[in-house]
C-alpha cells in the first residue's frame, strides 16, 4: 500500500523537523535554556513514534 502524495509530503516535513530538532537539542545554547530544551524535547517525542511507523512501513514496501 503506497502513501498518498499529500501524506508523503507531510511525513517528509516531519522527518525534516525531526532532524532540525535533533540538531537544536545538541546545541549548547538550547541545552542551557531549560524551558526551550523541554519544549523541543516534547515536540521531538511527539514526532518520533510517527517516524518509527513510517520507517516500518517503508521497510515493508521494499
Amino acid at each position: 500500500m503506497s502513501l498518498s502524495p499529500r501524506l508523503q509530503g507531510q511525513l517528509e516535513q516531519l522527518a525534516f523537523r525531526f532532524d532540525e530538532l535533533s540538531q537544536l537539542l545538541a546545541s549548547p545554547d538550547v541545552a542551557s535554556d531549560a524551558q526551550r530544551f523541554q519544549s523541543l524535547s516534547k515536540e521531538l517525542g511527539e514526532i518520533s513514534p510517527v517516524l518509527d511507523l513510517l520507517r516500518r512501513h517503508q521497510q515493508r514496501q521494499q
